[in-house]
């Protein structure tokens, strides 16, 4: 039944709802109820998917499965629920038995409810980086362990407004130039505690310019010629804007 609803979903979709579905190890059925309800276990622990499958949702159904019993006309529903973003129980609107007597699968019906409310809830760019820059193919910031593991592999710390602007997004594209997200961000070649925060990549060629912090200011770094072009601004914000109009 699972496989009948994963596949009427988009392909995108389709594999995020498939990870739920084979990280389920625990099944508990009701014998005189109507659900069925899905858990991942550690051990004696219950664990959680990292991804959601919808965001700031306590509970929807994603889809109604059509079945048809055996020997009979009588269709049995079920109601295929998301419980805080997590794939978790199945309810039918018939009791345990019938649903043993269920001959096939006849068809199933998404709930046109539960992809708005996902694009609603889905990942935008914050207001206050789209009024400052035309940002685009921008990525949502890494999750609290994956932001720590990041941080940990820079002897000298990275600027302070960089660090808080991958907070909003950890990434993103403005103009020609590509900011690199933290776990993008590399030690310039032969200049220890200094890193490359930004490229300018015209047209998805290579890198031409790089955008450099070192300790206590900034600079532009020729990649074919190799001078460093002096930047005025102290903060990434701001050597950034000067990055966007450097020749």
């Amino acid at each position: 039944m699972l496989d009948a609803v994963s596949g009427a979903l988009s392909p995108e979709f389709r594999s995020l709802f498939d990870e739920h579905v084979r990280s389920v190890n625990l099944v508990q059925r009701h014998g005189e109820g109507r659900e069925v309800n899905m858990y991942r276990k550690d051990g004696r622990k219950v664990v959680f998917p990292e991804r959601k499958l919808i965001e700031d949702v306590v509970e929807i159904v994603l889809a109604t499965v059509s079945l048809r019993r055996e020997g009979t006309k009588g269709r049995i529903a079920a109601k295929v629920w998301v419980v805080n973003g997590d794939l978790f129980e199945i309810i039918f609107n018939a009791r345990m038995a019938r649903v043993k007597e269920v001959a096939s699968i006849e068809g199933v019906k998404l709930n046109e409810k539960f992809f708005a409310k996902r694009e609603e809830t889905s990942w935008q760019v914050p207001d206050r980086l789209a009024a400052r820059w035309k940002v685009r193919d921008a990525n949502p910031p890494l999750d609290k362990e994956a932001r720590t593991e990041a941080l940990s592999n820079f002897e000298v710390g990275l600027p302070d407004d960089y660090v808080q602007l991958m907070a909003e997004a950890d990434g993103f594209r403005v103009d020609d130039w590509l900011v690199l997200g933290l776990e993008d961000v590399y030690e310039t070649p032969g200049a220890p505690g200094t890193y490359v925060l930004a490229e300018r990549r015209a047209k998805d060629e290579g890198c031409d310019l790089a955008l450099v912090a070192r300790p206590g200011r900034f600079v532009l770094f020729d990649v074919g010629d190799m001078p460093e072009i002096p930047v005025q601004a102290l903060s990434f914000g701001g050597a950034l804007d000067e990055a966007i109009v450097a020749k």
